[in-house]
Order: C-alpha cells, then structure tokens, then sequence
C-alpha cells in the first residue's frame, strides 16, 4: 500500500510554496522500507512526495507528471496540497478542501 503526498506551487514564490516547503515536514519512507527498514517503525507505511513544479518552470503540466507515477507506483491513496488565492481575507489559513475529484490548479483566481 502506497501513499503519495504531491504538492503544488513554486517554491520560488512565497504566496505559491506551501506546498513544495510542506514535503519538508513529512516522514518519506517508501525507499527506507526497501533498503533500510531497521530505522523505521514497525508499522511504518511506505510513503513518497513529489513537488513537480508549475507548467511555466517546467514546461509539462503536472497531470503528465501524475500520470506517470500513478502507473508505475499504483499507490492506494494521493494527497495534493496546493496554496488558496482569495480575494477574502478571512478564508486564508481557514480554508480546507476536501475532494475526490481532482483539483484546477488557478482556478481559484478571477480574471
């Protein structure tokens, strides 16, 4: 059973890097299971992130990039985490959301 944490933004830009900064706080052990598991838990998950960066920087939407890890991992669960643009003060650190259905990244922000 694998979980895979991607995240969203650009570190290089401060409103847009809660999601690349994120991975720095999560316990990655899907490789420590394979080559190391001495050092983990006993019921340790296997757990892998990827901050795969926006189109503009890398030229590939991040669905491709997706596409590609979901084939060849097959996990169990994903966990995207993306940072809000709101025109609202009062939504920014309160707003979570929850779906099963994928997310549009920008989307949030009117034109």
């Amino acid at each position: 059973m694998i979980f895979w944490l991607l995240v969203y933004g650009n570190s290089s830009v401060t409103p847009d890097a809660l999601g690349p900064k994120t991975i720095s706080d999560i316990d990655i052990t899907r490789h420590l299971l394979k080559y190391a598991p001495q050092y983990l838990e006993p019921n340790a998950r296997p757990v892998s992130a990827i901050a795969p960066g926006v189109l503009g920087t890398t030229g590939i939407e991040t669905q491709e990039i997706l596409s590609g890890i979901v084939s060849a991992t097959n996990p169990k669960l994903i966990i995207v985490i993306d940072s809000l643009a709101s025109k609202s003060i009062e939504r920014i650190s309160s707003t979570i959301q929850l779906a099963d259905t994928g997310i549009s990244p920008g989307h949030g922000v009117r034109k």
